[in-house]
């Protein structure tokens, strides 16, 4: 998560190549790679983003157009219509749903952590630093993607490519940016008022 932004950053500050993948280590190892960076992010952040990234997208159980959940009926309607009708729908519905759902089954940065610990035979520690390991002369830098807008954790993390930090953080795959901006606020505004009332 927070991997367009990663990307971009790292594009600007070294002039590297940089190709971004999903979850699928063994492809990997048919590259050579000088670096591998790997973000983590907060559950509670990763999960309502991917919710709302996915949410028109009926083959997703956490959609609301998936089979037997609330807008199902409108599963064929073209993608500006299920939009519309995101935008429309009651939030609390959408709560509702999101609660529903098995997120650690989809999301979840500890399995991630452990999955890429025991593939690369390293120990990533669930920590907000900045991680470096070296491994067959790749070098393995796991990063937090909330911190990075802290200029300290910035500039470790870019020292670790042998580079001054030359621009700071460029969103580039933001929220705010996206159709549903307004709908995701509010979403999670009620969801952590919720959450905090429990």
């Amino acid at each position: 998560s927070g991997t367009h932004t990663l990307q971009s950053l790292i594009i600007k500050n070294t002039g590297f190549e940089v190709e971004r993948r999903h979850v699928n280590f063994q492809i990997l190892e048919k590259y050579s790679n000088d670096y591998i960076v790997l973000s983590f992010r907060d559950n509670k952040d990763v999960f309502p983003s991917a919710f709302f990234q996915d949410i028109i997208i009926p083959t997703y159980e956490y959609s609301p157009f998936h089979t037997g959940n609330f807008l199902d009926m409108f599963s064929e309607i073209n993608l500006e219509e299920k939009k519309r009708k995101i935008l429309e729908c009651d939030t609390e519905k959408l709560i509702e749903l999101f609660k529903k759902i098995n997120w650690e089954k989809y999301h979840n940065n500890n399995k991630f952590r452990k999955q890429a610990s025991t593939f690369f035979g390293i120990d990533i520690k669930d920590s907000l630093d900045v991680q470096f390991f070296e491994k067959d002369n790749t070098k393995i830098i796991c990063v937090r993607t909330e911190k990075l807008s802290d200029k300290n954790y910035l500039e470790k993390f870019l020292g670790y490519f042998n580079t001054n930090m030359k621009t700071g953080i460029i969103h580039s795959n933001d929220s705010r940016n996206k159709w549903y901006s307004e709908k995701y606020e509010e979403f999670k505004i009620k969801l952590y008022l919720y959450d905090n009332c429990i």
